[in-house]
């Protein structure tokens, strides 16, 4: 099960591999065109599915748990979802990478808007130790738990929250020379965020190679099947 699967193209491939598989997403028009593909989807969010629980093998949840409002929640419905010895995937961004770590001192020292943050559109921000630490309460052992990875320069700025002016007047233009019509006002501001954006996301992926450390976290646990059993949790507790 996929939850938040959007178009379905996860699904279509997992289903080109053996897997049976069933999305979950609230978005109409996004669950019209997994339909389309042949993708079991069901048109709503996971507390009105109706999922029964301990049905499903594996579930995957894919850069969305950090938009929730209740995030331990959703991670409950995820953990009754599965079955026994089941297996939860998540993917959120990574609070302690390099770019997120220098944008939080300039940040500090400018008391400006951490450019890390999408606040309001990110409800949580997640470290690893956070995250593993919300799994494990929803009696989930975690099993690997590896920093991936990922966002472009370009999505650095306009996640910086400086710029949503420009997203927000850009947002349902049809066509190349609209956008560029409806963005040219405001490229002075963008110019100026991408300079201050620059040093700081580059940096951060400077830090990341040298620490070994990444932008997103990927988390594999599984459910336990004695709630006692803590045989498998491989948690990191002494690091960051």
């Amino acid at each position: 099960m996929e939850v938040g699967c959007a178009d379905g193209a996860l699904l279509y491939y997992m289903e080109r591999l053996g897997w049976q598989g069933l999305g979950i997403e609230p978005n109409g028009a996004m669950a019209a065109i997994a339909s389309a593909k042949g993708i079991a989807v069901l048109n709503a969010p996971l507390a009105e599915a109706r999922i029964e629980p301990a049905s499903f093998d594996a579930v995957y949840l894919g850069d969305t748990l950090e938009h929730l409002p209740d995030a331990p929640g959703m991670v409950r419905l995820l953990s009754e979802a599965l079955k026994p010895g089941g297996v939860l995937c998540v993917r959120v961004p990574n609070a302690e990478c390099g770019y997120a770590s220098l944008s939080r001192i300039v940040s500090a020292i400018l008391r400006c808007q951490w450019f890390w943050s999408e606040a309001p559109y990110h409800v949580y921000e997640f470290t690893p130790r956070s995250l593993c630490r919300l799994f494990e309460r929803e009696g989930l052992a975690v099993v690997t738990l590896r920093q991936v990875q990922g966002g472009s320069f370009a999505y650095a700025v306009g996640a910086s929250g400086y710029v949503d002016h420009v997203k927000h007047a850009m947002r349902g233009a049809n066509g190349c020379l609209v956008s560029w019509a409806l963005m040219s006002p405001h490229l002075p501001r963008l110019a100026v965020i991408s300079l201050v954006v620059f040093p700081l996301y580059f940096g951060g992926a400077v830090l990341d190679l040298l620490r070994r450390r990444g932008s997103g976290l990927l988390v594999v646990a599984r459910k336990r099947i004695e709630r006692q059993d803590t045989s498998e949790a491989l948690c990191p507790s002494g690091r960051r």
